[in-house]
């Protein structure tokens, strides 16, 4: 989970659609963003935008590859959600 702002923090540009807002809570539809390694994986040639995964997050955006710290890149495909959501997986 990371916050509304974790992205632009992280300097990680949204290349596809928009990063999270202050509206992604835990009354909206859930959201998760996915990078562009996890797109072209499970979304080869769709929009990433339409689809949804198993968690049933709807896809709001795509990044970057990411950082998990300043100067370590995400090297593996991912999503993220936002912590004001307070969605769980079990």
């Amino acid at each position: 989970m990371v916050s509304s702002n974790y992205f632009k923090t992280y300097g990680i540009p949204i290349l596809h659609g928009r990063a999270f807002s202050e509206q992604d809570t835990a009354a909206s539809v859930h959201v998760a963003m996915v990078n562009q390694k996890f797109a072209d994986k499970y979304f080869a040639g769709k929009d990433p935008l339409q689809q949804r995964i198993n968690v049933e997050e709807l896809i709001p955006g795509v990044t970057k590859l990411g950082r998990t710290s300043p100067g370590r890149l995400w090297v593996f495909s991912t999503m993220c959600v936002p912590a004001d959501s307070a969605t769980t997986f079990q």
